[in-house]
């Protein structure tokens, strides 16, 4: 479960259901920014409502004005199928959480990697553990994946269907919320990329 709300907001209820999601609080700053870019993160993966526990005009940060307003967050989040995604078990590993939605209605993937550590963590993308959300990529004999870092709005490269890909000292609390795109690809030879990534590169 995650708790790293340090207010009285319902934060600590995101690892249940949809409903569980009440209301962002974004630039209230009573979480850090890192944390703010998690909630957004699973919000979007559960497809819950974005509905702001705060007013807008007030909010300082640049990140955090980033983070509300990123389009592909709110991509994902809005997404047609509207169905919900998922804790992804084994739940937690060395306080590393995986979240994942899909097929969204592009054939894409939306992965969360939710470092729930008081410290910077390498964390780890295994698309074989995600066999339960790729099943319709399996089934399309589906290879690789070109990978997109939401919030950074950039590609960092291409991980192969049993490969891994490793994103270094991702922050306290924080989340790598990425894109999966099916695609004929090869495989990138470097797998492991620094926080945030430095690649440019839109999803079409």
């Amino acid at each position: 479960m995650i708790q790293t709300c340090k207010c009285t907001a319902p934060f600590a209820h995101l690892a249940k259901a949809q409903e569980a999601a009440r209301r962002l609080i974004i630039g209230n700053n009573c979480i850090t920014e890192a944390e703010e870019e998690t909630q957004m993160a699973l919000f979007a993966i559960m497809a819950a409502p974005l509905i702001m526990g705060n007013d807008a005009r007030n909010i300082s940060s640049a990140r955090s004005k980033a983070t509300l307003l990123n389009r592909h967050a709110i991509a994902v989040d809005q997404d047609p199928k509207g169905h919900s995604g998922h804790r992804i078990s084994p739940y937690s590993r060395s306080g590393v959480e995986v979240w994942a939605r899909g097929p969204l209605h592009t054939g894409d993937y939306a992965v969360a990697l939710v470092n729930k550590n008081d410290a910077a963590m390498d964390v780890t993308l295994k698309p074989a553990e995600l066999s339960e959300i790729l099943s319709a990529a399996h089934n399309q004999n589906v290879q690789a994946f070109r990978i997109f870092d939401i919030f950074s709005e950039l590609e960092v490269g291409v991980v192969a269907g049993e490969g891994s890909w490793c994103f270094t000292l991702v922050e306290p609390h924080g989340t790598k919320f990425l894109r999966l795109i099916p695609t004929s690809d090869a495989p990138s030879s470097q797998t492991c990329r620094p926080h945030p990534p430095a690649a440019p590169g839109p999803p079409p």
